[in-house]
């Protein structure tokens, strides 16, 4: 998998976690990745979302992977 790189679009301690992919072209990846967190009892609730996928064929293969 490796590493990449990417920067920080928003940031909510404890709730939100935003983030856009520098090499998004290059490798396929979504340019944008999302994580919400929900406190739910004594534990949490993370929803990972990823937007921006390409409107390609090639696209089905990575939202899928």
């Amino acid at each position: 998998l490796g590493e990449k790189e990417g920067f920080f679009v928003d940031l909510e301690p404890g709730k939100k976690v935003a983030w856009m992919w520098k090499s998004a072209t290059r490798n396929g990846a979504p340019p944008l990745s999302s994580f919400f967190i929900e406190a739910k009892g004594r534990g949490c609730e993370v929803t990972l979302l990823h937007c921006g996928f390409f409107a390609k064929a090639t696209a089905d293969r990575s939202f899928l992977g």
